[in-house]
């Protein structure tokens, strides 16, 4: 990579890391002069409201989907990620998203890499993959999400990672009773019961 393009992508980061501070990101995760900027721009009655209304709104449209490629763990990764962008906010900081959990992951699979990993709200996918990454032949995950917006997420974050032959995907809710429901609550991330709801639940134990 040249020097030109090296300075692109460092100026890339930088507006991506100023849009994120200022539209959706939360204070812990904000460092440094940024964080700096939003609290000065936070006394402003108006930023806030159109920062609670409009941020994640904000994010999306200058953003875009986010793209990114690194290595957790000495495991390769890919990963397209939006929304609240809690996974590219860490890995841009080379920090890992949940590390004690993939630790532990990779020592249970190191030893006996032929179990069934089931991710249950796989949300874009972040452990479907490094289990599909960590598996020996012979293992296999079943990767469940209800939210249809995540799951678009996650299956192009299984293809761009070359793991479809290893993970089964499900667009489903899991719950006591099977039926419908719609997603609300947290982000659009909880399954509240509805007749006439689009996500299907499936009844599990």
């Amino acid at each position: 990579m040249g020097f030109q393009e090296i300075m692109l992508t460092k100026i890339k980061k930088e507006i991506i890391e100023l849009i994120l501070h200022l539209s959706i990101l939360p204070r812990k995760n904000m460092k440094g002069n940024y964080e700096k900027l939003f609290l000065k721009l936070s006394g402003s009655k108006t930023y806030r409201s159109y920062r609670n209304r409009y941020g994640a709104e904000i994010a999306r449209r200058l953003i875009g989907d986010i793209r990114f490629e690194d290595n957790v763990n000495g495991i390769d990764f890919k990963m397209i990620d939006d929304g609240v962008f809690e996974y590219y906010i860490l890995f841009s900081r080379n920090e890992v998203y949940e590390p004690a959990m993939v630790q532990r992951l990779k020592g249970i699979f190191e030893e006996n890499g032929s179990y069934t990993f089931i991710d249950i709200g796989a949300h874009y996918g972040y452990f479907t993959i490094l289990a599909g990454k960590l598996l020996k032949p012979g293992g296999s995950v079943i990767s469940i999400e209800p939210n249809p917006g995540c799951y678009k997420r996650l299956l192009e974050n299984i293809s761009i990672n070359n793991l479809n032959g290893r993970v089964t995907t499900y667009n489903v809710g899991l719950s006591d009773n099977a039926g419908r429901a719609t997603m609300g609550a947290w982000d659009n991330r909880k399954t509240i019961a509805d007749n006439n709801g689009e996500i299907v639940l499936v009844q599990f134990d």
